[in-house]
């Protein structure tokens, strides 16, 4: 089983990857949309936030099999607990989203015990 949620989790974490593209892909038609430019194809933009909305309930679904071997905790959902102090920072973010945008470095800290995790072996 260990294997199966391992490949879960890089299933899970390139989902978020292609949600956040195409947020902002979405945005951006829509940016060009909204300043008068005729070319874009609002059909298209429907389907894409459809895909997209697909997309994010695959990552919540996946996200509840992910969990942390220390405490049995969620490791890519956060909701509005606080995060433990030993968690990793990047950038601007933290919480989940760091926890995803470092998922494929094979260890991660999880948001709630503070634990260091092995990806590759969950």
């Amino acid at each position: 089983m260990s294997n199966k949620r391992a490949t879960l989790g890089k299933i899970n974490a390139i989902s978020v990857y292609v949600v956040w593209a195409l947020f902002i892909l979405l945005t951006f038609l829509s940016l060009l949309g909204l300043s008068g430019f005729k070319f874009i194809d609002y059909g298209v933009l429907g389907y894409v936030l459809k895909f997209l909305i697909g997309l994010v309930v695959l990552h919540v679904v996946f996200a509840y099999f992910i969990r942390c071997p220390y405490c049995n905790k969620c490791l890519t959902i956060q909701g509005f607990a606080p995060t433990h102090e030993n968690s990793e920072r990047q950038f601007i973010f933290n919480g989940w989203a760091v926890v995803v945008m470092r998922w494929f470095t094979g260890k991660i800290v999880c948001i709630y015990c503070g634990e260091q995790v092995n990806t590759n072996v969950l």
